[in-house]
């Protein structure tokens, strides 16, 4: 008799249990499901704004190239400091399949009957003609204008005119796919949200800094991270885990630079110290004006947060006397 009592007791705690996982289980169901929602309709509400500040930030950034103290801006190519062939705001162009969906013309005009547009032939002759060009390493140092006529003379022909909203497209279409996620990623590594943590100021200090060098030579790390370190081309990877200072070792440092990686400025925005920013955002082979526009930009780059509104209604400072309390006998 007593082990059946015992086994229904058994039985009944056992239900209960079961009973409670289930309604636990149900209760967290339904909380992620609450948290799923209330994130879906932030999200929601919060992208097409995101949307409108990336097209204003792209165009702003985009003045910001045109300026001839940073990239400068060429309707007709040319050949950068490294001998590549360039147009508009910086933009490569190294072969053929690079401008055949882009108008040329022998004017700087729109395309008529008297400036018509170069045919495909004409196009790859010419793209010929300047990757030979470039290739001279005596042209590398010429301002376009020089360039222009230097080619003149060596080939009696004339320079193509591209149009200027085709590379308004062209370089916008280049920061919005490649330039812009690659900052955001790299910045990731050092703690920073690209959107809720810089301003514009910041945002444009670091998109120019990876426009510029591009992905191979800007990289921020942060060494105390050891998973950045296993995922990254580091030929002293554990010598960097062992000891974070080790940096500071000729060879190690020279590997580091030689990779691309940025480990002064890293450490600096990972601290949000800005007089070290811009002590540590200095390119060579840039020009000083450029640098110093970049380096004024991180004077305060950092997104001001909103102050918190203090409640009016406090119950502490306008908490409305009870009409009725025995202390406050009013109605004597």
């Amino acid at each position: 008799m007593t082990s059946v009592r015992q086994d229904l007791i058994d039985a009944l705690r056992q239900y209960e249990e079961e009973e409670k996982r289930k309604r636990e289980r149900e209760l967290k169901e339904k909380e992620e499901r609450i948290s799923q929602a209330a994130q879906n309709d932030v999200k929601s509400m919060y992208e097409p704004y995101l949307k409108d500040d990336e097209d204003e930030m792209l165009e702003d950034f985009y003045n910001h190239l045109k300026d001839s103290d940073v990239e400068g801006y060429s309707k007709t190519p040319y050949c950068d400091s490294e001998g590549k062939n360039t147009v508009g705001v910086g933009n490569r162009i190294p072969n053929y399949e690079a401008v055949k969906n882009l108008t040329m013309t022998s004017k700087d005009a729109p395309v008529s009957e008297s400036n018509p547009a170069w045919d495909e032939d004409k196009k790859r002759g010419f793209m010929q003609k300047l990757d030979e060009f470039c290739r001279d390493k005596t042209n590398w140092s010429q301002i376009p204008k020089r360039q222009y006529e230097e080619y003149n003379t060596k080939y009696k022909d004339t320079m193509p005119y591209f149009q200027d909203d085709e590379l308004e497209e062209l370089s916008k279409k280049y920061i919005r796919d490649t330039a812009l996620p690659e900052i955001k990623r790299n910045v990731q590594n050092v703690g920073i949200n690209f959107h809720h943590d810089l301003n514009r100021d910041g945002q444009k200090g670091l998109m120019d800094m990876q426009y510029n060098l591009g992905s191979n030579k800007f990289k921020l790390i942060d060494l105390e991270d050891h998973n950045q370190i296993d995922k990254s081309d580091l030929k002293y990877k554990n010598e960097l885990k062992a000891d974070k200072n080790s940096y500071l070792r000729p060879e190690i440092r020279k590997d580091l630079i030689d990779k691309g990686y940025w480990v002064g400025l890293s450490n600096a925005l990972k601290q949000r110290d800005e007089a070290m920013v811009q002590k540590e955002i200095h390119r060579r082979n840039v020009s000083e004006k450029r640098n110093d526009k970049i380096r004024n930009l991180f004077a305060n780059p950092w997104q001001k947060r909103a102050a918190t509104v203090q409640n009016p209604y406090d119950q502490r400072e306008n908490r409305l006397k009870n009409p009725w309390d025995e202390d406050d006998k009013w109605w004597y």
